[in-house]
């Protein structure tokens, strides 16, 4: 065994981590006991070098030179390489005396022109109404020569309040709709200009660009974002270098002008030269210098004996031998020299090549079943939080947490429903700052009383602590019968409180049974930053019950005579609530892009800053520490984070809007995925990658570049002679290729919490390993070793049940797929994320809320509902179960949930196969995916594709993919009539 230690200044980084540019010279080779179960290494060599990496973009060429002087001669380094769309990189490590780099860009072909709003300066137009403009609302912009910044003409809008009405104008322009368009994965600049008039009691500017897919549906995009502008001048306000998706052509500008419901309120803008443009796009045929960053690295290489495994260890202080952690994969020996390549920094660190012992791993691929020898997540013993439902002999009181929003629930639900800025669901800037509360529902009447009380308690003071129950909903949609101001009872927590003791709708004492729909404002008092007026969740309590999810009226079917019976609140029936008492209202706002982000419905007061907290981490870019929304801050904390070899830069690139991710367009890199990579078909780690490829880099050469080559088609036929058509994804590789691969979506994260809090009980009673129901249905469990404490556990998450339970598996997240080190994999040194904050996001995917089934009182979802069974289908996609009473969270304990899934591993057939395991699920065997929410899939993210490659575009093509223990249900699908199918289908869509 053999040491180096380069001194100065030496390696000091763990795998998958960003390391500071210093440069060094200076090294030591040493000797060091073989650990036992290690072999002896021959004396390895070691040489300085330099990384290269720069950005590039899909298309175009890059060379990467070199020069002794910076005037040249210059010499290629290495071949001309393709741009990916990511980062490239290359190693210098040939260096005698002083050197420059730089890389030229050559762009080929042909350059689509900027896109620019039509009309942005609004010369066109006739009128009040400007060309290509739609304004609607209560009080819509108009075309003014009033004011123009350029030529004669811009928008004016002016809102006044005329008593306590609330008032809104809208403007808005979708560029496919005048002949434009935006090209996926361009960076544009979105500007306007505006000139303030006034600026009123609750008024609020905002401006939104939305990316749109060729069918029109939402792909991301600013959000609502508040702007400014100065009094009686010009002012331009930008959003620079806003990156389409890569599968946005289409884009809606929209602008939203509002005051609240607050006498007084008014406000006036005018607003001229908007515009959405390319930047800096480059010209086809010219060649343009780039300069890369440079990072001094350090290759260590040595003559390997074939078939021998090394693994490259580090450690700061040699003499602990449990302080030496692994760098990097398994390098597989080949007789000849194998190398690694590892960034230098000034710590002082150690570096050794070893050959290790076999490892270990549960288990064989395809194996005998395993022993139900487990440890429970859970137990009698497990610390709980407060329960958020109690029972008192004078009261039953409900806990409830809630967080502030823009507008209100129903706004949008008129007849306006396109370009209508619906502001309920999304999150505004600062949202994690002072904009949660705790809600204490005392229910007398529950036992016998008169009154029900309501505490709520805020972050900071209120200027207005208002209070609303009892929709009426005539005048407005966010009108109530009964409208109050808390009293402040304790100035230290900020408790307000209200006491009712009528039902206000129907004029009479309260009975045990009433809906009381209630809605808290928070309009704070002196918020460090952000704006001070906000609206909050609206919430339907029955009286003797608690918070039940709601929908309108109209949705039940019930009858109305107005639109405010209308749009009146009803409990939706349990057979909806897919996440038990978690499950949401049904959604009245045009934001089908947040539908997968809300608090469960029933989020206790503990969880609303946590999962505020947590939201903020999941949209950090772990390099730049950015926001994925405008109008945040940087989080510092969180810069400089990701790895040197990542996959995404943060977890809302895999899991968009918290949904699943999409395959790429083929030849485009796939990024967004988790690809598997082992030396044979029993996982072994392969040599280069060891077992997950990590497709970008921050310096250095990504580990590979993957995309989709094309699609192999396979052709069928339905019973009744209709055709259909399959495809299979084929891969192509750029750098090392491994023959033994498996790749992987991301998948939703809605309802990952109540999955967790099943009890193991519960799942292995659904277990038949060896099949002795005879039934052809053999899923078995799949057990782990958990990381932390060394325990076999019941694995539950994952394509392939491979973490046991949901924080180990975001600790795998981001290890595996950012490069970021926690206290559960912490690679080399201290962890980078601390444990606050990995519980903190844990904390936020656990609580996201489930949607509700929808349809169900539609004859074509009840038909489908029936045929679901009949093929067989819940044998595996269980529809229903209990959680455990033992989860510490509150809101997850004793859960009737219908997830449709058995948390079991199932031999899905040759077709669904890779030619990889993992641990002892064999290429073939897949955890049962839950359905709930499926029918979602289209709204939340924008597009569909399911199965584990992404590779079915519709639910019909994902079942007809299934065989192995699934093929009997997928004939009894395949041969039903056409009616029959599309029932099924709706079935599904209603999830």
């Amino acid at each position: 065994m053999h040491l180096i230690n380069p001194a100065g200044p030496p390696l000091s980084t763990p795998a998958r981590k960003p390391t500071p540019r210093v440069l060094c010279s200076l090294f030591l080779l040493a000797f060091l006991p073989v650990p036992s179960g290690w072999g002896m290494t021959d004396v390895p060599e070691a040489r300085t070098g330099q990384s290269l990496s720069w950005p590039t973009t899909v298309g175009h060429m890059y060379q990467a030179q070199r020069a002794a002087s910076a005037s040249g001669p210059w010499q290629n380094l290495g071949a001309a390489r393709s741009g990916t769309g990511g980062t490239l990189t290359v190693t210098d490590l040939s260096q005698s005396g002083p050197r420059h780099y730089r890389v030229l860009e050559t762009v080929p072909g042909s350059a689509t022109g900027p896109s620019v709003v039509v009309n942005g300066g609004f010369e066109a137009g006739s009128g009040p109404s400007a060309d290509d403009w739609t304004a609607v609302a209560s009080q819509p912009p108009v075309r003014s020569d009033t004011q123009a910044r350029t030529g004669s003409y811009s928008m004016r809008a002016r809102i006044v309040n005329e008593g306590a009405s609330a008032n809104e104008g809208l403007l808005s322009q979708r560029l496919s709709e005048v002949g434009s368009g935006v090209v996926g994965g361009r960076a544009y600049d979105f500007s306007f200009y505006a000139r303030q008039v006034s600026v009123g009691p609750s008024y609020i500017q905002q401006y939104e660009l939305q990316w749109l897919n060729a069918d029109g549906g939402a792909l991301g995009g600013t959000g609502l974002v508040n702007f400014t502008a100065a009094t009686d001048t010009w002012h331009e306000v930008r959003a620079s270098g806003l990156t389409a998706p890569a599968s946005a052509v289409d884009a809606r500008i929209r602008f939203r002008f509002v005051t609240g419901a607050v006498a007084g309120g008014e406000g006036e803008v005018f607003i001229d030269d908007v515009s959405l443009a390319s930047t800096d796009e480059p010209s086809p045929g010219e060649t343009y210098v780039l300069e890369p960053e440079t990072g001094r690295v350090l290759e260590v290489s040595w003559l390997s004996r074939a078939g021998v495994p090394y693994q490259p260890m580090v450690s700061g202080n040699p003499g602990d031998p449990a302080s030496w952690s692994p760098f990097g994969p398994v390098i597989s020996g080949t007789g000849g020299a194998r190398s690694v390549v590892v960034p230098m920094t000034a710590d002082a660190v150690f570096l050794r090549i070893g050959s290790p012992g076999e490892p270990t791993d549960p288990g064989e691929p395809g194996g005998p079943s395993e022993p139900f020898d487990i440890i429970p997540l859970f137990n009698a013993s497990t610390p709980l939080e407060p329960d958020i439902q109690a029972e008192t002999e004078e009261a039953l009181i409900t806990y409830i947490g809630d967080r502030a929003r823009d507008r209100h629930a129903r706004e949008g639900t008129g007849t306006v429903t396109v370009n209508n800025f619906d502001a309920y669901d999304h999150f505004l800037p600062f949202y994690w700052e002072e904009r949660t509360l705790g809600v204490e529902i005392i229910d007398r009447v529950a036992k016998g009383g008169a009154t029900i009380t309501y505490n709520y308690t805020t972050v900071v003071p209120l200027s207005q602590p208002e209070f609303r129950v009892f929709f009426r909903g005539l005048g407005t949609v966010a009108e109530y019968h009964f409208n109050a101001l808390g009293s402040l009872i304790d100035p230290a927590t900020n408790t307000y409180s209200v006491t009712i003791d009528r039902n206000h709708q129907f004029n009479r004492a309260l009975e045990v049974g009433d809906r009381i729909e209630m809605e808290i404002s928070l309009f704070l008092d002196g918020p460090a930053n952000g704006r001070t007026n906000y609206y909050g969740t609206t919430l339907l309590y029955i009286v003797g019950r608690g918070i039940v999810p709601w929908q309108t009226a109209q949705t039940a079917g019930l009858p109305y005579s107005n639109q405010g019976e209308r749009l009146d609140s009803y409990p939706i029936p349990e057979e909806g609530w897919l996440g038990g008492e978690t499950t949401l209202p049904y959604r009245y706002t045009q934001e089908p892009e947040h539908l997968f982000k809300q608090f469960a419905g029933n989020a206790a007061p503990q969880s609303a800053e946590a999962f505020l907290l947590g939201r903020r981490l999941h949209h950090t870019d772990y390099g730049t520490g950015a926001h994925s929304e405008p109008g945040n801050p940087v989080f510092t904390e969180q810069t400089g984070k990701l790895g040197p070899k990542f996959n995404a830069r943060s977890c809302v690139e895999c899991h968009v809007n918290n949904g699943r991710s999409f395959p790429p367009l083929v030849g485009e890199p796939l990024h967004f995925a988790v690809i598997r990579a082992g030396a044979d078909a029993s996982g072994t780690p392969h040599p280069v990658f060891g077992e997950t490829i990590q497709t970008q880099s921050t310096t250095g050469s990504a580990e590979a570049t993957v995309r989709i080559s094309g699609y192999t088609y396979i052709s069928g036929e339905y019973g009744d002679g209709t055709p259909y058509e399959l495809r299979r994804p084929e891969y192509v590789f750029e750098g090392e290729a491994p023959a033994y691969y498996s790749v992987r979506m991301a998948r939703p994260l809605v309802g990952l919490g109540l999955l967790e809090a099943v009890d193991e009980e519960t799942i292995l009673g659904l277990a038949d390993p060896d099949d002795d129901s005879n039934d052809g249905i053999s899923g078995r469990p799949r057990i782990v070793t958990d990381p932390e404490t060394g325990d076999p556990r019941l694995g539950r998450f994952g394509h392939k049940g491979g973490s046991a339970n949901l924080r180990q598996q975001v600790a795998s997240a981001f290890y595996n797929d950012m490069g970021v080190t926690t206290s559960v994999y912490p690679g080399y040194g201290v962890p980078e994320l601390n444990d606050e904050d990995l519980d903190d996001l844990t904390r936020y995917i656990a609580v996201l809320g489930v949607q509700a089934r929808r349809d169900l009182n539609d004859p074509q979802t009840i038909l489908g509902h029936e045929l679901f069974d009949r093929a067989g289908c819940a044998q595996c996609h269980v529809r229903e179960m209990t959680t455990s009473p033992h989860h510490p969270a509150a809101e997850l304990r004793n859960q009737t949930i219908r997830p449709y899934t058995d948390l079991l591993l199932h031999d899905m057939g040759p077709d669904l196969a890779d030619n990889l395991a993992e641990g002892s699920a064999g290429g073939s065997e897949w955890r049962t995916a839950p359905l709930w929410n499926i029918g979602h899939t289209a709204a939340v993210g924008g597009e569909e594709a399911y199965l584990h490659d992404g590779r079915a575009r519709t639910l019909e093509e994902a079942i007809l993919w299934h065989g192995g223990e699934a093929e009997s249900a997928r004939e009894e699908f395949r041969t039903m009539t056409a009616g029959e199918r599309a029932a099924l289908i709706a079935y599904l869509r209603s999830l």
